[in-house]
């Protein structure tokens, strides 16, 4: 079915109208300002439009599939010839190898060019994810481009929870947090990352105006997460937070204050407020089973797949019926089924060498709060994703907001050294500047005027 089927002819014009105007902002932006970072802008439309495109319940989840697809695109276009992203660190490299190798498994699956061009999505959008870390000079534009992704953050927690306040009823009507036709887990998945880069802005902007607004988005976030009933999110921005949080522990005052607010926010939340969701989020719903127990059988019939073809695997798993990419609800359950051994042993290897370097990155940099803040950000994120890869799949399901963080996260870890490099030269080259200009201004005896 085509994108324009699911909209009127005013919807179609306003949309194109729409897309029009923000080409324009682009060009604009890129002509006039060099403070603007245009991959931070289209990461942020490449967020919202992820979440429209699983939505059900506006009519336009083609069009936004579509226009999801063409951000990535613009994403990578402008990294390449707009920002000169041609090198990539060790880290990236290893990442890109095995998307590489999970994308081209689909040449021996029974779809192999369904599988491809389905599976190329992923590679597309880490990629994208690849070059916002590397499209930053510097720790200046780094910060404007963490603080407007915490903009989409705060906006998106701002649209959920207006739409969830005008019709209670129908967001929660299955007792789990159920929005514009999204489910539970989609919507945990998307703003987990989010809530993980409020979080950073909470704690370690330079600004009182951005930790103020990164403490709201974490709040309105946080609640979210706990009314979708999400175990494997609710534990994934616990991490996620947890290891932003970590470089604060060598100011204790600010660590315990931190803390008792965030007691304080939550209990005042669960005497007040009834969070449908809550209890099974917490893991406390004796009626539900275990995380494991619910996906048992589906890990079952992966351990079957696994088998038929250890070394390689079977390609791709995909659903006959829509031909897109079947869930095995974990990671790594899925790399084995389709990729088998070989594969699988890239993504492991590719993980725990950048969970390494950024661990490395963060006890070398212990002390200096400002740049132990920025490797906690790239490393809580990558952290978050391992663990959530044990519960659900959304890394490896085409085009999702982990898959774009993924990239990030394990990007900006290899290049958060030349950020750093950066900054340390640019007292130097300030001196010098000043240095030159005075000479200039007033030479020495014997020199010429």
């Amino acid at each position: 079915m085509s994108a324009a089927s699911h909209l009127t002819s005013t919807q179609l014009i306003w949309l194109l109208v729409f897309l029009s105007l923000a080409h324009l902002g682009m060009l604009a932006c890129a002509i006039f300002s060099r403070k603007i970072n245009l991959i931070y802008v289209l990461s942020g439309a490449f967020i919202v439009f992820s979440l429209l495109s699983a939505s059900t319940g506006l009519g336009i989840l083609t069009a936004a599939k579509w226009i999801r697809v063409y951000v990535g695109i613009l994403m990578v276009l402008f990294g390449i010839f707009g920002y000169k992203v041609m090198r990539i660190g060790v880290s990236s490299l290893v990442l890109s190898c095995f998307v590489a190798f999970y994308v081209f498994a689909a040449l021996w699956s029974p779809a192999p060019i369904a599988g491809f061009i389905y599976k190329g999505l992923l590679g597309l959008v880490v990629f994208s994810g690849v070059i916002m870390a590397y499209s930053v000079k510097n720790e200046e534009q780094l910060a404007w481009g963490l603080r407007f992704l915490g903009v989409v953050a705060g906006g998106v927690a701002l649209a959920m929870i207006s739409s969830m306040v005008q019709n209670p009823g129908a967001a929660l009507a299955n007792q789990r947090l159920s929005l514009w036709g999204l489910n539970p887990i989609r919507i945990g998945m998307t703003i987990s990352p989010l809530c993980i880069i409020a979080m950073y802005l909470a704690l370690h902007d330079k600004a009182k105006f951005w930790k103020i607004w990164g403490y709201v988005s974490v709040t309105m976030l946080a609640i979210l997460i706990l009314f979708t009933g999400s175990r494997a999110t609710s534990a994934t921005a616990f991490v996620g937070c947890f290891s932003v949080f970590l470089p604060t522990l060598r100011r204790p005052v600010k660590a315990i204050l931190i803390v008792l607010f965030l007691t304080l926010i939550g209990w005042v939340v669960v005497e007040t407020v009834e969070i449908p969701g809550m209890m099974r989020a917490l893991g406390m719903d004796k009626s539900i089973g275990s995380l494991t127990e619910n996906r048992e059988a589906v890990w079952a019939r992966a351990q079957e797949m696994f088998m038929k073809n250890p070394l390689m695997g079977q390609g791709w798993y995909y659903s006959h019926v829509r031909l897109t990419t079947g869930n095995l609800h974990s990671v790594y359950w899925q790399s084995l089924v389709e990729t088998g051994l070989v594969g699988t042993a890239f993504f492991v290897f590719a993980l725990g060498f950048a969970s390494y370097r950024g661990l490395k990155m963060l006890l070398t940099m212990r002390g200096k709060s400002a740049l132990s803040g920025y490797v906690s950000l790239p490393l809580g994120l990558l952290l978050a994703i391992i663990l959530h890869g044990f519960g659900e799949a959304g890394i490896l399901m085409g085009s999702t907001v982990n898959s774009l963080f993924l990239g990030f996260s394990v990007g900006l870890i290899d290049y958060l050294p030349s950020i750093v490099a950066s900054r340390q030269t640019q007292p130097v080259m300030l001196a010098r500047r000043v240095t030159t200009q005075a000479q200039n201004r007033f030479p020495m005896e014997g020199e010429p005027g």
